[in-house]
């Protein structure tokens, strides 16, 4: 038992604190791998995509992929390898659980868990295996078999039949024995926060924490100064779940798109994903809508509202709807018309 212990929704927390971060200045370069990394002087130059960035301090929190930014910068003192974790998502109300199980921890994770999610899903895993591969997010049977079984240990009676799907991350585990990498580089500047397993999430302001005040400022002597200008709130979006009837009867009456429900398994409205499109950091693909508002990840699994998720993406950005992508560049799901599909594929490409 670990009364402690607690729960929080990692997409709506990652995507409020760059929100709030962009509204106070910071910008977002998406779709922009890093190519190489030169220093000249004192000053770092990043091909990033079609993007030359001029820095002279960097952070390298580059995941499963710090080691390769570390190497090219001359820095060779770690690397990085992916370790797989598989889970299994229980459709809600599926178990009333009000607390984390886990077993004792190894010293390679917390185990194989039962948890409660705070939208009512229960998920059970993830099991610990080192991969070479690191884009292998594929799940298999055998590790799906293996958190079945570690899960019966914990609760035997686990309604492994309520499962609406499965996936699986992967863990960045550094070569070095310890702790995570949170320390200068022995190239002046650059800074590394790599390595960062269980528990990441948990630690992440803290880590931050670490990095600008006692690395930046106390090791490194950086004069930092505090903007004045800093705004520390984010504005809320507004949710149907969270309206009393007259606040949604006084919403629908000023903009119908509040009463045109589009994700039936989690109740999502038009009017709230066009919000998230138009937002600091907007939705621009059909996961970004999911991780902002859950369409998608409810019974059906976008069986029913991805259709109209394309078209109110294509509308709202003004783009053909077969450009749009689920998530990263060559993820399109339409091509083409599936009546007279031979005369109707876009730009010539199936």
């Amino acid at each position: 038992h670990c009364p402690i212990a607690g729960i929080i929704w990692p997409f709506g927390f990652c995507i409020s604190l760059a929100e709030n971060a962009h509204e106070n200045g910071v910008d977002f370069l998406f779709n922009s791998p890093v190519i190489n990394i030169t220093k000249k002087g004192d000053i770092f130059e990043i091909n990033a995509g079609t993007n030359l960035i001029r820095a002279k301090y960097v952070v390298n929190a580059a995941g499963l992929y710090a080691d390769k930014m570390s190497e090219m910068v001359g820095d060779k003192s770690f690397s990085i390898r992916p370790r797989k974790g598989e889970y299994i998502i229980l459709d809600k109300n599926a178990m009333n659980l009000s607390m984390v199980l886990f077993p004792i921890p190894t010293k390679f994770s917390k185990g194989i868990l039962v948890c409660p999610t705070t939208h009512g899903n229960t998920f059970v895993g993830p099991n610990s295996n080192l991969i070479d591969d690191k884009e292998d997010i594929a799940t298999t049977s055998d590790g799906l078999n293996e958190i079945i079984t570690g899960a019966r240990k914990l609760f035997p009676s686990v309604p492994i039949r309520a499962a609406i799907t499965n996936f699986a991350g992967l863990r960045a585990i550094s070569s070095r024995d310890g702790d995570f990498i949170i320390e200068q580089s022995k190239v002046e500047g650059f800074i590394h926060v790599a390595g960062i397993c269980s528990p990441g999430l948990s630690s992440c302001l803290a880590i931050a924490d670490r990095v600008v005040l006692d690395i930046m400022k106390e090791e490194m002597g950086i004069k930092l100064q505090e903007n004045p200008k800093y705004n520390p709130y984010r504005k809320p979006q507004k949710r149907l779940k969270d309206m009393r009837e007259d606040e949604l009867g006084e919403a629908i009456a000023q903009n119908p798109k509040w009463g045109k429900v589009i994700c039936r398994c989690e109740t999502v409205t038009e009017a709230e994903i066009v919000e998230a499109i138009h937002r600091p950091i907007g939705a621009r693909s059909l996961d970004m809508i999911k991780q902002r508002l859950r369409p998608r990840m409810g019974r059906c699994q976008g069986a029913f509202c991805t259709p109209k998720l394309l078209k109110i993406l294509s509308r709202e950005l003004k783009i053909p709807i077969h450009k749009i992508k689920k998530n990263i560049k060559g993820s399109e799901l339409i091509f083409g018309r599936t009546k007279n599909l031979e005369s109707t594929i876009w730009e010539g490409e199936v």
